[in-house]
């Protein structure tokens, strides 16, 4: 217990020291060598305007230009002459008379001399230790396409390593699962990137380094802590999601609980950190403005429909999807899975046992749907991602129930019996 203590201090300090660096030094880079850049990204987001709608024409996702538009907004806001008081405070530009943020962007862009700077610093932004040196050479337009091929690698890169070490059944279940909260197309959104990038790294990482007898703790610790530092509140599920069940199928044990606990600790102790640094150093309200807004962000009532239950049965709903030929595609999956289930149905006590971690996983969205009840409600439309895990875990599940040597047996057979026809 001494020693895990000790790993996790010295974990959390080297944490927040290499987070601090490499925001400052992200931070010395001056706005200028933006501006051509940003002008051009400004031409792509008009084009699209604030919530473009993009991916299968069956399966529509919104992209979030709101978001990226404030997150350019801060990388552009950045004084390279005060890069330490920049990393933290993180200033944005912003007009009292619209919330548009492509318009504020845009006034900024060209100095409006009747904007406001203030600063968002609440989160850690620590996507700009990507976003400000890629803005010296490329346009967002280009930039989404060097994110969305940066998760198309390391999927694949993943999805290799997990049929070696997990299997075909679990790497397809893994597909289906980042299949049915739309990975394949939230490269299109920078705020989408973070967490799924995180997910799948920490996962890579799990798979080579994984040993029987190594308890992973602190991978979740850093995990956590990760998350907090790149993502801004979109799907942080994921990225606890996919490593929790990745490290499951490896050891074939129920630690869901303590694994989830440090998963949390990180992300929390390392959030927290940073309006610590602020109110010490730069804004004595800084604390204070963050805990409201947590609380807000939990309970804060924004109308008349809102409620608890409300927000997890809104992105319920986002998950299965409201096209009609997306319903249809379902139904016909669910229809299969049925069918499977019962001719090859096969269960008995013993499996129970096994059934616990995927059942707990099922429900850790839930939970934060409910303790996270404003900002799910309001932002249903990518917060439904949290899910993945419990798409999974419910694949899992089924698994448990299904004679699959019977499954496969048949199969070939009606393989070889076509053949021979």
């Amino acid at each position: 217990m001494i020693l895990m203590l000790k790993k996790i201090v010295t974990s959390y300090l080297i944490l927040v020291f290499l987070f601090s660096i490499m925001i400052v030094i992200c931070s010395l880079i001056p706005s200028s060598l933006l501006k051509e850049n940003i002008g051009k990204s400004l031409i792509t987001l008009k084009q699209e305007d604030l919530y473009e709608t993009s991916g299968f024409p069956f399966r529509p996702i919104l992209l979030d230009n709101y978001t990226d538009s404030v997150m350019l907004n801060i990388a552009y806001a950045v004084d390279s002459k005060r890069p330490i008081w920049s990393a933290f405070v993180n200033m944005r530009f912003g007009k009292t008379n619209t919330v548009n943020q492509i318009t504020i962007l845009d006034a900024f862009f060209n100095n409006d001399p009747n904007g406001i700077k203030y600063g968002y610093y609440r989160y850690w932004h620590g996507y700009l230790i990507f976003l400000r040196p890629l803005l010296l050479f490329f346009t967002y337009s280009h930039i989404r396409i060097i994110i969305t091929l940066a998760l198309y690698i390391a999927f694949i890169y993943f999805a290799l390593l997990s049929l070696e070490k997990l299997g075909k059944k679990a790497t397809v279940y893994f597909i289906v699962g980042l299949a049915a909260v739309d990975f394949f197309s939230v490269g299109k959104s920078m705020q989408y990137f973070s967490a799924f990038f995180i997910a799948i790294a920490g996962s890579i990482y799990a798979l080579r380094t994984y040993k029987k007898d190594n308890h992973s703790y602190i991978l979740f610790f850093v995990t956590g802590s990760l998350t907090s530092f790149f993502d801004l509140l979109t799907a942080p599920l994921v990225a606890l999601g996919m490593l929790l069940i990745t490290i499951t199928l490896l050891e074939k044990k129920n630690n869901i609980v303590p694994y989830s606990a440090f998963w949390f600790l990180g992300y929390l102790l390392l959030w927290s950190s940073k309006w610590i640094i602020v109110q010490l150093f730069y804004s004595q309200n800084a604390l204070a403005s963050t805990l409201n807004q947590i609380v807000f962000r939990a309970v804060g009532k924004v109308d008349s429909e809102f409620s608890q239950f409300n927000a997890v049965r809104l992105n319920i709903l986002q998950l299965i999807g409201y096209d009609w030929m997306n319903r249809i595609i379902l139904t016909a999956f669910l229809c299969l899975a049925f069918i499977v289930l019962v001719k090859y149905f096969s269960f008995n006590r013993s499996k129970l046992k096994s059934l616990m971690p995927w059942i707990t996983i099922f429900f850790i969205p839930y939970g934060w749907y409910l303790i996270t009840a404003n900002h799910s409600y309001v932002h249903t439309w990518f917060a439904y991602r949290s899910q993945f895990m419990s798409v999974l875990a419910l694949l899992m599940i089924y698994d448990q129930f299904i004679d699959w040597p019977k499954f496969a047996k048949d199969i070939r057979a009606k393989v070889r019996k076509f053949w021979e026809k």
